[in-house]
């Protein structure tokens, strides 16, 4: 017996349902009902079907046999990876409509107290005054006008450092380099600890639109770090160290320059034995070019997710199309990134919703930053072009599909490509900010994410084909009615 067949067993005792009765009700044989409820076979989606709806299930009790019927299919650990996965969309989704709000965290007034000690050295000996130290610490961070660096090693409370890092970049003071340093687990399915890390990393790291460096190193290479003994969490901040406990019940601050300075040197020596977790690379020709020639190199993702489906579809094209001075750079690039789109999008399942296209529809901004590099669209051109954006989906559904938003978040200028189980590459582009890519190249992460997007067909997740080409057309049928107007009117 299984947990599954378990909770259906009690469900149709509940109703005093026996397997011949529920086989006169739901038409499916007596014999693979009671195969299926002794766990002697796991059910098809088409016996689900017929029977869930004589078993008098609430929504709840629905949800929940499925997700026992998808953990005895795939087993748990494949379950709770992919359950990661998506929380970390999830949070990312959650963190950025937090912060875009403007709403900060509050904190008490007493959160500068362990500075008002003139000593060098000042005991921390409750988790509040190691709370309210980290808190002052960053509150106070004057940042050089040559730039600042800030060094930890945590991410159990990364969320405390979180709010006012964001809040010194949204004041444009992001000249701040964060350089973080993590232990993962080397991909121990049942532990999911390299996940829940990405899970705290990700959000920031698309948000903070300074420098953010992520190193990191199997757990058992940092056995013998000398920055991991007696307080293993650590924080440089401008001529402060922070050493924290383990459980966050104590901690030292030491004001020295020079001690500073000492950690800050091992912390840079780790650099030889640990690896970049991810690789982010704020809009530059630099970064386009990465992009286009090592990330992409001749090869298409396996699996695209978007916001909206117009990233690598037509940026090339409206540069071409269009004689703008902040282009003008990307030109090159931007072309090529088309011509590997257009060459390669037979292989690319896409993912995506149809959000912000209304809003192109009628300005002829395409969403995000390249949209307001680029300039309106003239109207009598949007028509052609929401075609060769949503057209391919529109035709052949089955590589293209959208995305269900209430049971999936779309996240508004995310996209994420993975190529195979060796590279994820997640960007932003939000229109106040340029576009933002990380890559990932740690096996069992990328290998996670890889998995998760294969298991997306098929699931509630997504729309299905007929469903997909059905709203795309009706979209694209109202678009070119409402630009037929806007042209008679004009």
């Amino acid at each position: 017996m299984s947990d599954f067949s378990n909770k259906l067993q009690f469900y149709l005792e509940r109703l005093n349902l026996s397997a011949y009765r529920l086989s006169k009700l739901s038409g499916m044989e007596r014999t693979g009902i009671h195969r299926v409820i002794t766990g002697q076979r796991l059910p098809s989606d088409r016996f689900m079907f017929s029977v869930l709806p004589h078993l008098r299930l609430n929504h709840m009790e629905e949800k929940e046999l499925w997700k026992l019927l998808t953990i005895e299919r795939i087993g748990r650990e494949t379950f709770e990876e992919r359950l990661r996965i998506s929380q970390i969309f999830w949070e990312i989704d959650r963190y950025r409509k937090l912060y875009s709000s403007g709403v900060h965290s509050s904190f008490s007034k007493d959160i500068d107290q362990p500075f008002n000690n003139k000593s060098q050295v000042v005991n921390l000996r409750s988790q509040h005054q190691v709370r309210a130290c980290l808190h002052g610490l960053l509150k106070g961070l004057v940042i050089p006008q040559e730039g600042g660096e800030l060094y930890f090693n945590f991410t159990e409370n990364l969320s405390l450092i979180a709010d006012l890092l964001l809040q010194l970049d949204s004041q444009e003071q992001s000249r701040l380099h964060i350089h973080q340093y993590v232990e993962v687990s080397r991909g121990d399915p049942s532990d999911g600890s390299d996940l829940e890390i990405l899970r705290r990393i990700l959000p920031l790291a698309l948000s903070f639109h300074g420098a953010y460096d992520v190193f990191y190193a199997y757990s058992s290479q940092t056995e013998n770090d000398p920055l991991l003994r007696l307080f293993p969490c650590c924080l440089l901040a401008g001529e402060y160290t922070l050493r924290i406990s383990s459980d966050w019940n104590s901690g030292l601050l030491i004001h020295s320059s020079e001690i500073t300075r000492s950690f800050a040197e091992e912390f840079q020596r780790l650099h030889s034995r640990y690896n970049a977790l991810i690789d982010k690379r704020a809009f530059s020709l630099d970064a386009v070019e990465y992009y286009c020639f090592t990330v992409q190199n001749g090869r298409a993702p396996d699996y695209v997710y978007e916001s909206w489906p117009c990233l690598m579809r037509v940026l090339g094209e409206v540069a071409s199309k269009i004689d703008s001075p902040q282009l003008r750079p990307y030109m090159g690039v931007a072309n090529q990134l088309s011509q590997n789109y257009y060459n390669l999008s037979d292989h690319i399942t896409h993912y995506f919703a149809l959000e912000g296209m209304e809003e192109f529809v009628r300005t002829g901004v395409l969403p995000g930053y390249a949209g307001l590099l680029a300039g309106p669209v003239p109207t009598q051109e949007r028509g052609a072009l929401l075609k060769k954006i949503c057209g391919q989906a529109e035709e052949h559904p089955g590589s293209d599909r959208l995305i269900r938003t209430n049971q999936f978040p779309v996240i508004s200028g995310l996209f994420v490509e993975i190529y195979g189980r060796e590279r994820v590459c997640i960007g932003h582009q939000d229109p106040k900010f340029p576009f933002i890519i990380l890559c990932l190249t740690e096996p069992h992460i990328c290998a996670a994410f890889y998995d998760f997007f294969e298991s997306m067909d098929g699931s509630d997740m997504l729309y299905s084909e007929e469903e997909t080409q059905k709203l795309i057309s009706g979209f694209l049928l109202r678009s070119n009615e409402q630009l037929s107007k806007e042209e008679e009117l004009s």
